[in-house]
C-alpha cells in the first residue's frame, strides 16, 4: 500500500487547522471571483431566481423564460432561494450566496470521500487541487444549479461509500436523503439513485454486506425527498414523469433530427403568429401536445449523434490546460489502476464509477445544443482520482529511492496541476454568461428599465435583463423583421433589447447597425459606449 506521507507527522489538531485553512483559501478565492469578475446573473440562474420570487409572491411554480408552469427545472435550488432572500434582501444575491456556500462546502464531502477510500493524505491533497480549480472557482460564483448540485451529490457519494465500509443503517438513511435532495436540484441524479439500488440488490446477494433493511432505508429515504415532485409533474403533463427536462429536449432534439437549424427549432414564429419554436411554447402544451415526449425519443437521440458529447468531454479533458491536461487524465488513471484493489475500495470505485457513467450517460440525450458545463459534475471525480495519482507518484519515489523524497515529487505533482489551473485559457467561453463589460451593461440597462413606473414586458433573445428589470420576458422570435415586430404587438412588448453582440435572429443584424426603422418604434436607451457591448433600448408604441 502506498504510504500516506501525513501518516504519524502530523496531530488531528494540525490537520483539522489545514483543512480549515484550504477551505478558507477556497472562500477567499470563490469570493474574490463573484466581487470583481461576475458582473450579472446568467440565464438559468434568472429562470431559478424569478421561480423563487414568483413562489415567495404565491404566484406558483412559474419561471421567466416561458409562460405557465415550470416543468423543466426541479425546485430544491428555488427553494433555497426564497430562504436565502431572507438573508440578502433579493433573490438574485440569494441565489449568489447559495452557489458560494455550495462551492466551499463541496470540499468536505470531497474530503471524506478520499480519506475513507485512501487516507487523510489522498483527502488533503484532494481538497487543495479542488480549493484551486478554476472551473469549480467560477461555478461557486455563478447562479447555475452545478455548484449545489455537486455539493449534494458529493454528499450523496460519501453517504453510500461511508455505509459500505461500516454497514451502519444511519449511513443508508442519510445517502438516500442526499441522492434524493440532488435529484430535487438536478434531475439526472435518479440515474445514480437506480444504480446504487441495483448495487445493493446484488450486495444483497452476498447476504452480508447490505441487509433487506438498508435498501429499504435507501430507497425509501429518496423516495420520501423526491416523491412530492415525481407527483407534481405527473400531475402537470397528465402521464407518470420522474424528470421535465426530456419533454423539452427531446422536442428539440427531434426538429433537429427533422432538418430544422437549432435556433430556428428554438424560436420559430411563422408568418401568421403560429408559434412553432420549442421556447415560444409552454412546457406543459409540448408535453400534452408533442409526441417527442416520450424516453423512446430520448433513446433516439442518444444513438444518433449524442456520444459526440461524451467524445467532446473526454477531448476537453485531454487538451484543455483550465482542467488541468495533460496531467489531469493521466494522474487520474494511475491513482484509479494503482494500490491494492481490496474488496472495500472496489465497493468504493464502483460507486465513484456510477456517478461518472450517470453524468456521462446524461451528456448523450442532447443534440441540439452542447455546453462544457454539462461534464463539469466530473471534476471533483477526476480530482479524487487525479490526488490518489499524486499519493501513488509519491510512493513509486520512495520505494525507487530516488535522489530526492517522496514528499518533493507530490509537491511538484501538486504545483504542476496547479499552474495549468493558473495559467491555461478557458476556451468554452462558457463563463461569458454572467461576466464581461456586456453582461456589465446588460445589468445597467436592466437597473434603468426597472426604474421605471408600471408593468413591463420585454422582448430580448435571454432573460438576464428582464431578469434584473423585474419584467415580463417574451423570446425574440425567429423570423423576418416585420414579423418579429407584429409578434411583438401581439404578445403585448413594451420594449425590445437589441445586444451588440451575442445570440442572432435573421433580422438582428439589420437592427445592430441600421436600428429598427418603424414608425412605432424610438430608441429610448443606449447603455454602454463601447459599440461591442452596447444594449440598445427600444420602447415599442402599441398605440400607432
Amino acid at each position: 500500500m502506498t504510504p500516506d506521507p501525513l501518516a504519524g507527522r502530523f496531530p488531528f489538531e494540525k490537520r483539522s487547522i489545514l483543512l480549515l485553512a484550504i477551505l478558507l483559501v477556497a472562500l477567499a478565492l470563490r469570493l474574490g471571483w463573484l466581487t470583481f469578475f461576475t458582473e450579472a446573473i446568467n440565464g438559468e440562474g434568472a429562470e431559478y431566481a424569478r421561480i423563487a420570487e414568483n413562489l415567495a409572491a404565491g404566484r406558483g411554480y412559474v419561471g421567466i423564460a416561458t409562460e405557465g408552469r415550470e416543468l423543466m427545472l426541479p425546485p430544491l435550488y428555488p427553494a433555497l432561494i426564497v430562504a436565502g432572500s431572507v438573508l440578502t434582501g433579493d433573490f438574485y444575491h440569494a441565489a449568489e450566496l447559495i452557489c458560494l456556500a455550495a462551492g466551499v462546502l463541496a470540499l468536505l464531502p470531497l474530503f471524506g470521500v478520499a480519506r475513507d477510500l485512501y487516507g487523510d493524505g489522498v483527502a488533503y491533497l484532494a481538497v487543495g487541487v479542488a480549493a484551486l480549480h478554476p472551473v469549480l472557482i467560477r461555478l461557486s460564483a455563478t447562479t447555475w444549479s452545478e455548484s449545489l448540485y455537486i455539493a449534494l451529490a458529493l454528499s450523496g457519494i460519501y453517504w453510500v461509500n461511508h455505509a459500505q465500509l461500516f454497514f451502519r443503517d444511519r449511513s443508508w438513511l442519510l445517502a438516500g436523503a442526499f441522492v434524493g435532495l440532488a435529484y430535487l436540484t438536478r434531475p439526472e441524479a435518479i440515474l445514480f439513485a437506480c444504480m446504487i439500488v441495483t448495487l445493493q440488490f446484488l450486495l444483497y446477494q452476498s447476504r452480508s454486506l447490505v441487509s433487506a433493511r438498508q435498501v429499504l432505508l435507501f430507497a425509501g429515504a429518496f423516495v420520501a425527498v423526491a416523491a412530492p415532485y415525481i407527483v407534481y409533474l405527473s400531475v402537470s403533463t397528465g402521464e407518470f414523469r420522474v424528470e421535465g427536462k426530456t419533454i423539452v429536449n427531446n422536442e428539440l432534439g427531434r426538429r433537429v433530427l427533422s432538418g430544422v437549424e437549432s435556433e430556428r427549432a428554438a424560436y420559430e414564429v411563422t408568418e401568421n403568429l403560429e408559434e412553432k419554436g420549442v421556447w415560444m411554447r409552454s412546457n406543459a402544451d409540448i408535453a400534452r401536445s408533442s409526441g417527442s415526449a416520450n424516453y423512446g425519443m430520448t433513446a433516439r437521440l442518444m444513438l444518433s449523434s449524442g456520444t459526440r458529447n461524451v467524445v467532446k468531454a473526454v477531448k476537453a479533458f485531454a487538451t484543455e490546460p483550465f482542467l488541468g491536461a495533460p496531467l489531469t487524465l493521466p494522474l487520474a488513471l494511475l491513482g484509479l489502476i494503482r494500490g491494492a484493489w481490496t474488496p472495500a475500495r472496489a465497493r468504493g470505485e464502483l460507486v465513484l464509477l456510477l456517478a461518472a457513467s450517470g453524468t456521462l450517460i446524461t451528456l448523450t440525450t442532447l443534440i441540439h445544443y452542447s455546453s462544457a458545463r454539462f461534464y463539469f459534475p466530473l471534476i471533483p471525480l477526476l480530482v479524487l482520482w487525479a490526488a490518489k495519482g499524486i499519493n501513488e507518484l509519491m510512493g513509486l519515489a520512495l520505494t525507487r529511492r530516488l535522489g530526492f523524497g517522496g514528499r518533493a515529487v507530490g509537491a511538484l505533482a501538486f504545483l504542476a496541476l496547479a499552474s495549468l489551473f493558473a495559467f491555461g485559457n478557458d476556451d468554452t467561453r462558457v463563463f461569458e454568461a454572467d461576466t464581461g463589460p456586456l453582461n456589465r451593461e446588460i445589468r445597467s440597462a436592466g437597473a434603468w428599465l426597472a426604474a421605471l413606473q408600471g408593468h413591463k414586458t420585454i422582448m430580448d433573445v435571454g432573460t438576464t435583463l428582464a431578469f434584473h428589470a423585474g419584467a415580463k420576458y417574451v423570446p425574440m422570435p425567429y423570423c423576418d423583421s416585420r414579423t418579429a415586430l407584429r409578434y411583438a404587438e401581439k404578445k403585448h412588448v413594451d420594449f425590445i433589447v437589441v445586444r451588440s453582440r451575442g445570440s442572432s435572429r435573421p433580422y438582428l443584424q439589420e437592427w445592430r447597425t441600421t436600428a429598427i426603422h418603424e414608425h412605432n418604434v424610438t430608441l429610448a436607451h443606449v447603455s454602454g459606449s463601447d459599440p461591442r457591448d452596447q444594449v440598445l433600448i427600444y420602447r415599442l408604441d402599441k398605440s400607432n
